[in-house]
């Protein structure tokens, strides 16, 4: 019974790794998104600072879908700072803003990819110990 109870925990062990592993691939991918997305957003502030008032301009409105409009100013964007509310800033102040967040995403995609490596690094160590005990167990039938 002893070696049952081994299996059962290794092989429980290994599922909570390997659900681990997946939800850290998971966060990953959707902060690179994020990431990607920001750096789009800073090469757009990069375009307008070649830009004059009443150039016209195509925004994204989600889903593929853009409206044609003409700007109103270059002066000034408007930053979103969180639960739906935006404050207005220079596109230098935007760039900065934005440069942050990249930073910040940075940081957190490395301790991502450091965790997922000590996870994988627990699922490669304990898989073979799993296929082990299996085997072992199978004889025993």
């Amino acid at each position: 019974m002893e070696k049952e109870e081994k299996l059962r925990d290794a092989f429980s062990q290994l599922s909570s790794y390997r659900e681990m592993a997946r939800i850290l691939q998971q966060q990953i991918a959707e902060l690179t998104n994020v990431r990607s997305e920001l750096s789009m957003t800073l090469n757009f502030l990069q375009e307008m600072k070649k830009m004059k008032e009443g150039d016209q301009v195509l925004v994204p409105a989600g889903s593929g879908l853009f409206v044609k409009t003409r700007l109103d100013s270059t002066d000034h964007v408007l930053v979103g700072i969180g639960a739906n509310v935006v404050i207005e800033r220079t596109p230098v102040e935007a760039q900065q803003i934005l440069e942050n967040r990249i930073k910040e995403i940075d940081e957190t995609l490395q301790n991502l990819q450091e965790s997922l490596a000590k996870v994988e690094e627990k699922i490669r160590v304990l898989a073979p110990e799993v296929e082990r005990l299996m085997r072992e167990k199978q004889k025993e039938i």
